[in-house]
């Protein structure tokens, strides 16, 4: 790889520079005349959700974890 980042301003600078792929979301390729790979290009990520230890167990930080875990489920394969 020429340049490997996880900064999507990069990314989509970097697409719109012909040097290499890009996840990014539709109104930046709308925007950019970027060219849409097909929908079943295999793509994966993995997304972790983490704490201190010491709060884990918290009440307001457990009700936020499982908030954002229940958003991702529909995703999860």
């Amino acid at each position: 790889p020429i340049m490997v980042t996880n900064n999507p301003e990069l990314q989509w600078r970097a697409a719109c520079g012909e040097i290499g792929l890009a996840v990014l979301p539709d109104f930046l390729g709308a925007i950019s005349n970027l060219v849409r790979l097909q929908d079943d290009y295999p793509m994966s990520a993995e997304i972790w959700l983490v704490t201190h230890e010491d709060l884990r167990h918290s009440p307001a930080i457990r009700a936020v974890m499982d908030f954002l875990m229940s958003c991702f489920e529909p995703f999860k394969v």
